[in-house]
């Protein structure tokens, strides 16, 4: 059977017999349900990051093992393995043309990598504090590296810009052609998530503060503050036409607000752990929410109800993410895996 046998319970009888009442069976863990299609087996420590090219090929994933890793989605065999970073790589992103990706690190770096060839050709720096080194570019350009933790990359609908959130509570918006610094917002505490509008006219952030903050892009003004999560939001979202907004938290739950008003529209309820990751999905009908419960789930926007859960991995599941086209969905999880599930009805 693949269990073990944990327990038998025995009845004794005079002259020594004895007669079997019953067997316990326990189920060993390589035995336990599993709903994906496909499993990414490869790091060493967790997956803290997960995104979908473009097409919809590969998968991008960040790891505490302080590598990101390419994974073609069909055969789920690794591509390429980015090992730049000397600490745990918790952002990941691509391009909007696919043709390059973005890592960002607890070493307070942001790299960028080919897509195409896995090699690095720039690096940027997110840091309020000293500057602690160089690298030197072959344009002659310089970009800087520090110390601070890098916690959520986002790159801009036009691939022109980034908004990093970092762990000394500043979201810093850059210039992705130069490295420059373009400004910087006082978020408050450390920011774990940040995203851009559709558009690309506001950022999105999200921090220990419990709030979630939308900012101008051009100006850096705070536009508004969306209060009433009772733990830190650990992942923020926009909806594809930009009109409401999504935050994941430590309490358990996910909110869905209006980006203009601020209003609270919905609360995701559910899980029995804090929310590490959300996402709209393209068509912006479902939600899909991921959990330290070690479930993923799948929302309807309209009604607020669960349509789907994701069971399979053996720890907390730390990131989300859409395909392109809706019809699948790849999880992050504390096992060190990343796998791959089909969306019923997609």
């Amino acid at each position: 059977m693949g269990a073990y046998l944990s327990r038998i319970r025995w009845l004794a009888l005079a002259g020594g017999a004895a007669i079997v009442l019953g067997i316990v069976f326990v189920v060993g863990p390589h035995l336990q349900r599993d709903d994906s299609i496909r499993s990414f087996n490869g790091h060493s420590d967790m997956v803290s990051s997960v995104a979908f090219s473009p097409d919809g090929k590969t998968i991008l994933s960040g790891s505490h093992d302080n590598t990101a890793r390419l994974w073609n989605v069909d055969s789920g065999q690794v591509i390429y393995i980015f090992s730049s970073h000397t600490a745990p790589v918790y952002s990941v992103s691509f391009s909007p043309d696919g043709q390059s990706l973005v890592t960002g690190s607890w070493d307070g770096s942001v790299r960028r990598w080919s897509a195409r060839e896995g090699y690095e050709f720039q690096i940027c720096c997110q840091s309020q504090g000293p500057i602690w080194g160089n690298l030197y570019l072959p344009d002659g350009k310089t970009m800087r590296t520090c110390c601070v933790p890098v916690y959520g990359v986002a790159l801009s609908p036009d691939g022109k810009t980034f908004f990093v959130g970092t762990g000394d509570g500043w979201g810093t918006l850059w210039d992705v052609a130069s490295g420059s610094r373009l400004r910087t917002v006082p978020v408050e505490e450390t920011v774990f998530s940040v995203a851009f509008s559709p558009d690309g006219k506001t950022m999105l952030s999200g921090s220990a503060n419990e709030k979630a903050k939308l900012w101008d892009v051009q100006t850096g003004q705070l536009l508004q503050t969306f209060a009433g999560h009772t733990a830190a939001i650990y992942s923020v979202a926009f909806s594809p036409d930009g009109k409401t907004v999504l935050t994941g938290s430590g309490d358990h739950t996910a909110r869905m607000w209006n980006t203009q008003s601020g209003v609270l529209l919905k609360t995701f309820s559910g899980h029995t752990d804090r929310i590490n990751s959300v996402a709209f999905s393209p068509d912006g009908k479902t939600v899909l929410t991921g959990s330290d419960d070690r479930t993923a789930r799948l929302w309807d926007v309209q009604t607020g109800q669960p349509i789907q859960t994701f069971v399979g991995h053996r720890d907390g599941v730390s990131s989300v993410a859409f395909s392109p086209d809706g019809k699948t969905i790849v999880t992050g999880s504390v096992d060190n895996t990343a796998k791959l599930w089909l969306v019923r009805g997609a």
